[in-house]
């Protein structure tokens, strides 16, 4: 991976300063790349592909994902499940209705009311997929290619029925379940909900401010999520979770609050604890001085003093960094400094570089960590 500088100055080693467009946007292939962390979907290998293309718009980007997913899909075989269906027959299917059947007989009609199970296409992540393939084709900016490749892979989907507007409107994405069977529906649920939640916006120059693709929760559970995914997938040797804290803490009553970590690193001789922040702002103004959020320091040095405390850590460094997604109006930054005896990092992550700066950004950060 090659980088021009290192994250927060410029090549010649002076301080960075924000991006003119504004360090809260990101390059149209990072948030396909994020999402693809995030949902695990990296392992597919469609990546490598979409990796070689150019995107002008988020739409033209979207439709490149979900034309892949659905050729995919359509190869091995579309999700199936049981739907329950009613209907009179002359002959026997499933189960009778015996009330609904006598009512029939009442009328002459020589029908009885059945009730069967048949597995089906028409799953609600299916219709999902098509919706949401046929919301870009209708109203998406996407080359006229990408509109003709998503055509004919829904012709294959004449089964599946389209979502209304108003089951959208009350569908619960967090219900979704994902398993085994149906793991490469991950990503292309995440593409499909910035679709139909119909929060897009692209600029002229190609670029995509991810907070109007997602919620600030939405964002930074994004953002969390895929420098873990990172961190596990070129990095496994630091073992990379996300734990709860519980050194130092005793006969602790119920209505107190527990420390669940965002990300924890574990080397060799040293555990990093990364609280990851994705907000409008990192630095705040006080007396005319800009000062970092206290909340968010104490939030880390908490962390950081009750895991080393726990005997598990006896003979380890623990240290503690703060990982802000950069800002509009802050500058970068990357800072260093001692407390009690342990050592805290503060740093931003650009995702407004190319893919391989960022991932020499977050490289770096694991570099805190050297093997044995």
């Amino acid at each position: 991976m090659t980088a021009t500088a290192s994250p927060g100055r410029v090549a010649n080693g002076e301080p960075g300063r924000p991006h003119p467009e504004g360090p809260s946007t990101v390059l149209l292939k990072n948030v396909y790349y994020m999402l693809a962390y995030a949902f695990t979907a990296l392992e597919t290998g469609e990546h490598r592909r979409l990796a070689a293309e150019d995107f002008d718009h988020a739409h033209d980007l979207l439709a490149a994902v979900l034309a892949e997913g659905l050729d995919n899909q359509r190869r091995r075989g579309f999700e199936r499940d049981y739907e329950s269906f009613t209907e009179d027959l002359a002959l026997v299917r499933g189960r009778i209705d015996p009330a609904a059947t006598l009512r029939l007989q009442a009328r002459r009609k020589g029908l009885m009311r059945c009730g069967y199970d048949e597995r089906t296409e028409n799953t609600l992540m299916n219709r999902l997929l098509k919706t949401a393939a046929l919301r870009l084709i209708l109203h998406g900016d996407i080359t006229s290619a990408r509109r003709t490749r998503l055509k004919s892979t829904l012709l294959v989907m004449g089964g599946v029925e389209l979502m209304s507007a108003s089951e959208l409107g009350c569908l619960r994405w967090e219900t979704l379940r994902f398993h085994r069977g149906n793991r490469s529906y991950r990503l292309l649920m995440g593409v499909c909900r910035l679709v139909l939640d119909q929060r897009l916006l692209s600029s002229a120059d190609g670029a995509v401010a991810l907070a109007d693709l997602l919620d600030p929760q939405e964002l930074s559970a994004l953002y969390e999520r895929f420098v873990l995914a990172y961190f596990r997938r070129h990095h496994p040797h630091l073992r990379a979770g996300a734990p709860w804290v519980s050194g130092g803490i005793e006969d602790a009553p119920v209505f107190l609050p527990g420390l669940h970590t965002d990300i924890v690193l574990t080397g060799a001789a040293r555990t990093l604890i990364i609280d990851t922040k994705c907000y409008g702002r990192i630095l705040g103004s006080r007396f005319d001085r800009q000062i970092l959020s206290p909340a968010n320091r104490n939030q880390i040095y908490s962390y950081v003093m009750h895991e080393a405390s726990d005997p598990r850590q006896s003979g380890r460094e623990v240290e503690g960094m703060l990982l802000y997604a950069q800002t509009t109006v802050d500058p970068p930054i990357r800072e260093t400094w001692t407390e009690t005896g342990h050592r805290f990092h503060v740093r931003t992550l650009d995702l407004d570089r190319d893919f391989t700066e960022i991932a020499a950004q977050l490289d770096d950060v694991a570099a805190l960590l050297p093997p044995a």
